[in-house]
């Protein structure tokens, strides 16, 4: 990608111009300092989007330039931050950028200074006038880019790029966004700063992005009763899956069961594979205990390979994608065996017995071949086919299948 950390001379110029028009040709930033470490010189204090493009020079982030930070720019992050600025009046952006000045190196253009009712609160003070001068003195390039921009702003942005670039993009360059500011940091130490914050961070698991809609209200119907299906079925003592779906991103405490399948994932898979295949009209823990009939059918009918986790795939995540993703098929089929009835354990166990039990073999297309695997769940035939594209082709064949040996 071609410089978009950085903006042209023109571009520019209207900005300083615009900021000047605010704060004035000098302009005193308060900020709060953060004792954190001997020898660092933190702060905290917060500047408008369109500031970040003048005060600080961004770290290059293309893969092709050795000074910059190898992990580029991606536009899918950026366009979805912009959207999420234009379409929800609601959204804030809570975490700091974080920028190094160069306040001794950099004396034409800022100054540090005490406030004299409060030693922890010091005045940044910029000059934007000798800002506005420099940019209009700095040569260009053919295409308008500044050439040498270490001569323009006071630091280095070290995070935030993307944040940045989708809320400018969103035309809201005035908004505001937190601020930790090193003073003075050796540009070595740099890297390690944007490692520490980027590499080391926990994402949050599905269990957690779900808590935090259903407390925010924000959450559709159908995924609030994910959410509680998924958490009856993890959690209640009927439950054949009690303990068996991932909810910590952490290590799991000691006698906890080895989880099947990632919340994410089996979150993902019943809201989309199976709850729009149960009629709405019953109520959600009655689905909690349909859906735990379901998978309480395969287990009977597939002994060996539910209770052997090791030889088989069955209880991986593998399987439980498998089974769920096969769930509307074998319901519809339940549903007709039932004569339209609700189907319940007994009802499915007969389906899957009849559609995929008793040692039926499975046919599976390999290009221009096709070979035959006993519908037995060990690893040995079915531990090839465990990437997505693997369990696809499982997935398809037995559709085939069970189409081949019932009604739908």
């Amino acid at each position: 990608m071609v410089r978009i950390y950085s903006k042209k001379r023109k571009e520019l110029v209207g900005i300083i111009e615009h900021i000047i028009n605010n704060k004035g040709e000098i302009w005193e930033l308060p900020i709060v300092e953060v004792k954190q470490r001997e020898g660092f010189s933190m702060f905290t204090s917060a500047i408008p989007v369109d500031a970040s493009y003048i005060l600080f020079r961004r770290i290059p982030r293309e893969y092709n330039d050795p000074k910059g930070s190898k992990k580029a720019l991606k536009e899918k992050k950026i366009n979805n931050i912009e959207k999420s600025m234009r379409g929800n009046h609601r959204f804030t952006s809570p975490t700091s950028l974080v920028a190094n000045i160069l306040c001794e190196e950099r004396r034409w253009g800022c100054k540090l200074s005490v406030c004299q009712n409060n030693n922890s609160i010091k005045y940044l003070t910029i000059n934007l006038l000798a800002i506005k001068e420099r940019l209009y003195k700095a040569k260009v390039d053919e295409d308008g880019f500044i050439i040498d921009e270490d001569r323009l702003t006071l630091g280095y942005l070290i995070d935030g790029h993307h944040r940045i670039e989708g809320i400018y993009q969103s035309d809201e360059e005035g908004f505001e966004l937190p601020l930790t500011l090193y003073f003075d940091l050796p540009r070595e130490d740099m890297p390690e700063i944007f490692v520490d914050i980027n590499y080391y961070q926990e994402k949050p698991s599905q269990i957690q992005n779900l808590g935090i809609k259903a407390l925010s209200g924000t959450l559709s119907s159908t995924e609030q009763k994910a959410k509680e299906i998924m958490l009856l079925l993890n959690t209640e003592p009927w439950s054949i899956l009690k303990d068996r779906i991932k909810d910590l991103d952490s290590n799991r405490p000691k006698g906890r069961l080895r989880p099947y399948i990632s919340s994410k994932l089996f979150y993902k898979l019943l809201y989309q594979q199976m709850l729009k295949h149960i009629k709405e009209s019953i109520q959600f823990t009655n689905q909690a205990h349909l859906i735990n009939d379901y998978f309480m059918a395969w287990s009977n009918v597939f002994r060996e390979a539910w209770a052997d986790e090791k030889k088989h795939v069955l209880v991986k995540s593998m399987g439980v994608q498998i089974m769920m993703r096969l769930f509307s098929q074998i319901h519809s089929n339940a549903i007709i065996e039932n004569q339209g009835n609700i189907p319940d354990f007994n009802v499915y166990k007969s389906v899957i017995e009849k559609a995929l039990g008793g040692g039926q073999l499975l046919k599976i297309d390999e290009g221009n071949d096709s070979i035959k695997m006993p519908i037995n769940w060990t690893s040995d035939f079915y531990g090839v086919y465990s990437s997505g594209k693997g369990i696809n082709t499982i997935v398809n064949a037995l559709t085939q299948h069970i189409t081949n040996k019932l009604y739908v």
